[in-house]
């Protein structure tokens, strides 16, 4: 008797997507309550921002503090990109009275802009991965070409070898590939990596959050 064929990759639910992400952190302002903070873009609308790059993150703390006075110390939180994505895609309910943003590094989304000869996005989140690195039981994914290119080393392999040609993206499309079994993927498989220095910081964050509530 010929064996049944295997049913195909079950669609993902909005909270496995979460799940997968929460893996990587995200930075948002906090007042001295530990109350989100919201703060100006270029154009000076206001929004409660989740940053993924912890240079930006700091930098927009800096701002933020200025503009703020010493009314009140402002410090970074940390946050799961899934519950970010879910805050800023409104797929859970928040307290929040202004709009929420999700912000991949400007200098990752100016790069790949520049590939594709178009002008950088401000909404745009690349995520980048590569066939060699994937296999049946994991598909890693990366905000950035380097954070890529440091795993890709740290596998044992030469940086020279690494491919040209990455695949970029946008974390969006790469969603909805997740929760439709795009392409007949186990999308269970993807593991979402984030860099070490972003993974030093929110375990600094963590750390300070848990002393002070001794």
């Amino acid at each position: 008797m010929a064996e049944a064929a295997a049913a195909p990759p079950a669609p993902l639910t909005k909270q496995e997507v979460i799940n997968l992400l929460d893996t990587i952190p995200t930075f948002n302002i906090v007042d001295s309550d530990n109350r989100i903070v919201g703060t100006p873009d270029e154009e000076g609308e206001i929004c409660i921002r989740f940053w993924s790059d912890i240079d930006e993150a700091n930098s927009a703390l800096v701002l933020a503090q200025t503009l703020r006075g010493d009314s009140t110390t402002l410090s970074l939180a940390c946050t799961p990109l899934g519950t970010s994505f879910a805050y800023a895609e409104g797929w859970q309910d928040t307290p929040a009275t202004m709009p929420l943003k999700l912000h991949a590094s400007r200098a990752v989304v100016a790069g790949v802009a520049e590939e594709l000869g178009a002008e950088p996005d401000a909404a745009a989140f690349p995520i980048f991965c590569c066939d060699e690195l994937s296999n049946s039981r994991v598909k890693p994914f990366f905000l950035s070409r380097q954070d890529l290119s440091d795993t890709w080393v740290s596998a044992g392999r030469s940086a020279d070898a690494l491919p040209k040609d990455l695949t970029v993206v946008l974390l969006t499309k790469l969603v909805n590939m997740m929760l439709t079994a795009h392409g007949g993927i186990d999308w269970r498989t993807a593991m979402f990596i984030a860099s070490h220095r972003s993974t030093d910081k929110a375990q600094e964050i963590q750390e300070r959050e848990a002393a002070a509530r001794i």
